[in-house]
């Protein structure tokens, strides 16, 4: 059904995302899918930011994020996953892979957001869910009342 999964990650949150690479990677044996993960940085924004660090800050930055998300997939998929990192407004750089990668399912979690339980999706995963060109596929990552 499924042929081309795409999978955003938050490498701030690593546990979050090796339990979406671990169901992802069942999804996609399931679908006989192929799964690309990516992570986005952000930018320095503006040019006055930029000037207070080195100017290969960013690119050591970026080498190095691709390289703790090729391990984190490796430690988390059997199935082979293709990884990229890129940089601007998470949103956006999400929106432009799917639609680069011909995306037919973009896969995000979402957990308890709210003090009376209800599972909601934050600004980012919204977006995501609404301006997608493919189907979302939004994983639950809270169990037994516990916020993921």
């Amino acid at each position: 059904m499924f042929k081309k999964i795409l999978v955003p990650v938050n490498m701030q949150h690593k546990a979050v995302a090796a339990r979406i690479l671990k169901q992802v990677d069942q999804l996609a044996e399931i679908f006989d899918a192929e799964v690309h993960v990516t992570t986005v940085m952000p930018g320095y924004g503006m040019p006055l930011v930029a000037t207070y660090f080195p100017a290969d800050a960013q690119r050591e930055a970026r080498k190095d994020m691709a390289a703790n998300l090729k391990k984190l997939v490796r430690m988390n998929m059997n199935n082979r996953a293709t990884t990229s990192v890129s940089v601007g407004r998470r949103s956006e750089r999400i929106l432009t892979a799917a639609r680069r990668r011909n995306s037919d399912l973009l896969i995000i979690g979402c957990s308890k957001k709210s003090r009376n339980g209800d599972l909601l999706l934050g600004s980012c995963g919204t977006k995501l869910a609404t301006l997608s060109p493919c189907s979302v596929l939004t994983l639950n990552l809270t169990r037994d009342g516990r916020k993921a």
